[in-house]
């Protein structure tokens, strides 16, 4: 780094610390400011690893996703000096000839896809970001990294205080389960997707929740413009919010005890309208989608000769076989990669991590117990979402790293659900033992955090 990366990288860390203090909108009732300091310090910590990994570590210095979305907005941005009008047309979308922006596009690697489908280029969203990043970047990769950093931590922070009024006596433990999570907070510090899907899924989430249970119908625009950028970042992510935001906006509606077969009806209708338009428009057909998706996957994962690499079913355009090989897909997303498995030092730690989520995972459902969901809708709603997450992520990826990267949207919401009836008595109803030495650290934790008056 530069004197003048350093500089300018120092001035908009402290505007962006000091905007996540003063702004109402970052105010966590009976929170301390300790509490978003640390956890926009833990962020950054988090950018400053996947700066030093993807930028210095040789394996993936050169090449990286990361790499490329960053030098493929610098190269977009330059065609604003050439012709703004042109830049603006990029910009936006707004055009229909591809072949007229050739002279600028041939120049992006992730421009264009490796194969036609009718699904928008998610890759776009991601360069068209970093285009206009290099406008105050001054072409500096690091901020680039801390503007997504930000952007994905603006996301999770609103994750969190739309769900935190629903599960009053485990929000500080909610905490934990949107913040810390290892490989979310890692590959959402990065220059990739998932920093802007985050932000994306941050609004939508927050504005679909003051709609349905506040009735506040100005998050209505809100909510449309996400679900318009989700389409172009992540649509899969928007196709697996659809059937289960309308059944939680249903539920909250009626005011029904009997949400899951609310659930279940939602799911029942949108499947048979899936299949039928399926049958009319076969170009739509989702199981057909996710079967070319896969074998683009494989065929790239083959093409870099990875070693990190696995055997999944091999999907046969049917919405059957899609059923079929889901729960493999699930024990593949929560399981792997086991700790014998990694090649590297840095799969070994995804390994440990998985292996330590899923011993918190044990330990959580143990604890688990359904009289004590304060709110049965939205824990259904995390759940779903979570295990569709894995399985749709289980179905299409056959590279461990890949894998890692992409199940780390669907872990918070999993342990969302997991939290959501969390009790401190066992089947009995004894208190769970715990020594004091415990108990005085938790406390400690909790008053260095959390105004004195909260309790958990």
């Amino acid at each position: 780094m530069t004197f003048s990366e350093i500089f300018l990288l120092v001035i908009y860390l402290i505007a962006l610390t000091f905007a996540l203090l003063k702004c109402s909108c970052f105010k966590i009732p009976g929170a301390k400011p300790s509490l978003i300091i640390t956890l926009w310090g833990y962020k950054i910590l988090a950018g400053v690893f996947f700066y030093l990994i993807f930028s210095l570590y040789i394996p993936y210095s050169h090449g990286s996703d990361s790499d490329v979305y960053f030098n493929d907005g610098i190269n977009l941005a330059k065609v604003a000096k050439e012709s703004p009008i042109d830049y603006f047309q990029l910009l936006t979308g707004s055009y229909s000839d591809e072949s007229k922006f050739e002279k600028y596009t041939g120049k992006l690697e992730y421009w264009n896809r490796s194969y036609p489908s009718i699904v928008p280029n998610d890759n776009r969203i991601v360069i068209r970001a970093n285009s206009m990043f290099s406008f105050i970047s001054f072409g500096f990769y690091s901020i680039h990294l801390l503007i997504m950093a930000f952007l994905s931590f603006v996301g999770l922070f609103l994750i969190y205080k739309a769900i935190a009024k629903f599960f009053t006596n485990v929000k500080r433990m909610l905490v934990l389960a949107v913040f810390i999570i290892p490989s979310t907070v890692f590959w959402s510090a990065g220059n990739l997707k998932e920093p802007i899907l985050f932000f994306l899924l941050g609004v939508f989430i927050y504005s679909f929740i003051q709609i349905s249970t506040e009735k506040k119908w100005k998050f209505i625009p809100v909510l449309l413009i996400s679900s318009y950028f989700l389409v172009y970042t992540k649509p899969y992510v928007l196709f697996l919010l659809l059937p289960i935001t309308i059944s939680f906006f249903v539920a909250e509606l009626l005011k029904s005890k009997k949400i899951y077969w609310i659930y279940f009806s939602v799911f029942g209708v949108l499947g048979a309208l899936i299949a039928f338009i399926s049958t009319l428009f076969p170009e739509f057909s989702i199981a057909k989608l996710l079967t070319i998706k896969q074998l683009d996957f494989i065929s790239m994962v083959s093409a870099s000769h990875s070693g990190s690499t696995f055997e999944i079913p091999i999907l046969q355009k049917t919405y059957w076989s899609l059923l079929i090989n889901s729960p493999m897909a699930l024990i593949n997303s929560l399981t792997r990669p086991w700790i014998w498995e990694p090649e590297t030092w840095t799969q070994l730690v995804a390994a440990i991590e998985n292996m330590v989520i899923i011993i918190i995972a044990f330990l959580l459902l143990n604890r688990f117990r359904f009289h004590k969901i304060a709110h049965s809708n939205f824990a259904l709603f995390a759940l779903l979402f979570g295990l569709q997450s894995f399985i749709l992520v289980g179905l299409i990826t056959p590279n461990m790293g890949a894998l890692v990267r992409y199940k780390s949207i669907g872990l918070p919401f999993l342990f969302i659900a997991l939290l959501s009836g969390w009790s401190l008595t066992n089947s009995k109803g004894k208190v769970f033992f715990s020594k004091d030495i415990f108990k005085q650290c938790r406390k400690k934790i909790g008053n260095y955090f959390w105004e004195a008056e909260q309790k958990v």
